[in-house]
């Protein structure tokens, strides 16, 4: 069920930031949907201009291959970008239906989400907590950017390199495009893109369809991040107030005191359950296609580079950083969650639980079994979203793209990729 009453600014972890949120209207729609328990009209509005904007999109991607260019550069131009269309997809699907599980999520943005901690104790939590809300608005700011810079040049590229820019204008910097079009996107039409006025039109089409699905990615992207760290903040505030159950507070250390503790962190166990089961899927497809993704991008960044392109040079490379700050922002955040989960566990081995009763002692045994299974992210259901998955992912990439432009250039002896 959904949790209901309006999220205001008050209510926040001091020092959070959801300015996209409200700048984008999300944030609208998250309190009309906790007040009424129904999706609002702008979401609704959302959803339909979706399914109209890419349904040609994903039509035309499907046949796309079998029109297209027999050649390798041509293929991955046209496989790229449907994937940044389905990501986009699956993560409006997962915030579509959704909703009431991300109700549940948005609450660790208030700052009375945990009712354990003393008040002598209250001082240090906040602190951990605003630390948290800084470290979350670096990586929804850093993901924001990102994506940003990507979307701005991907759709003013195709100006620059105009007709109207290199042979009105004279400005012939930034060359002539080569061997394939000119468009936004590598997507294939079933019209002439270089004839007037189908030109203007795609363009015009592709920008729009470059924006939203950057806005819908980006949203998505910064809203789990912050609530990530967030819940290893609350954990956090946990492991600290274990640490501090000692010998020398008798009046702090109790069985109630302690059991108060086990409560609040078996409902952060949940909420991260939530959080796992609900972002499984987009995660998984994330990771997957961000391979993908970078795979064609260093790619197409080896062949800008061989034929002396420089647009398509900084086009790819403005779009493997772009990948690369998404999947770092989810493993980064994925390994935070995953350690701060665990060290729960030894922050209440180290307790003075030797000086206590049988109970005490029984209790904190449960906890410390539970934090066993350390609370995480999981692509598939079964892989941890952590460093040693983007380790894998930047190795296979560089690996597999390496090998690709290889066999696009056996032929070329003068091109040395050692």
């Amino acid at each position: 069920m959904a949790e209901t009453g309006r999220l205001k600014d008050e209510d926040l972890v001091e020092g959070l930031s959801v300015w996209y949120l409200k700048a984008s209207g999300l944030w609208g729609i998250f309190n009309h949907y906790r007040e009424t328990r129904g999706k609002s009209a702008v979401f609704t509005a959302w959803m339909v201009g979706s399914v109209i904007g890419f349904g040609p999109l994903f039509l035309t991607s499907a046949v796309g291959p079998f029109f297209t260019a027999n050649d390798l550069e041509g293929m991955t131009l046209v496989i790229l970008n449907p994937l940044s269309a389905l990501q986009m997809a699956v993560k409006f699907t997962v915030l579509w239906f959704g909703l009431d599980t991300q109700m549940h999520l948005l609450d660790l943005m208030r700052n009375n989400y945990l009712t354990c901690v003393p008040a002598s104790r209250q001082a240090r939590a906040k602190d951990i907590l605003k630390k948290a809300a800084k470290k979350a608005n670096f990586m929804a700011n850093m993901g924001i950017a990102a994506n940003a810079i990507t979307v701005s040049f991907w759709n003013i590229f195709p100006i620059l390199r105009s007709d109207y820019v290199r042979l009105t204008l004279g400005i012939t910097f930034f060359g002539e495009p080569k061997d394939h079009n000119n468009k936004i996107l590598g997507f294939w039409y079933p019209v002439n893109h270089k004839e007037t006025p189908w030109t203007q039109i795609l363009y015009v089409y592709e920008f729009i369809i470059c924006f939203w699905a950057g806005f819908i990615i980006t949203l998505l992207e910064a809203l789990i991040a912050q609530q990530v760290v967030l819940l290893a903040a609350y954990l956090e505030v946990i492991q600290y107030l274990m640490s501090e159950l000692k010998k020398t507070q008798s009046a702090y250390l109790d069985n109630k005191t302690l059991l108060s503790f086990i409560i609040e962190h078996q409902r952060l166990m949940r909420v991260g359950d939530e959080m796992r089961q609900l972002y499984n899927f987009l995660i998984t497809m994330t990771l997957s296609t961000g391979l993908i993704i970078l795979i064609i991008s260093i790619f197409n960044f080896f062949l800008g580079t061989g034929k002396g392109d420089i647009i398509l040079t900084i086009k790819f490379v403005i779009y493997t950083m772009y990948t690369l700050v998404e999947v770092c922002v989810y493993c980064y955040a994925g390994v935070e969650l995953e350690t701060t989960s665990k060290e729960v566990g030894f922050a209440a081995y180290n307790c003075d639980w030797y000086v206590m009763g049988p109970d005490f002692r029984k209790t904190l045994q449960m906890m410390m079994i539970r934090t066993g299974s350390p609370v995480s992210l999981k692509a598939g259901k079964l892989y941890p979203v952590n460093l040693t998955t983007l380790t894998n992912i930047l190795q296979v990439a560089y690996s597999t793209s390496t090998i690709l432009f290889r066999i696009t250039n056996k032929d070329n002896t003068g091109l040395d990729m050692v």
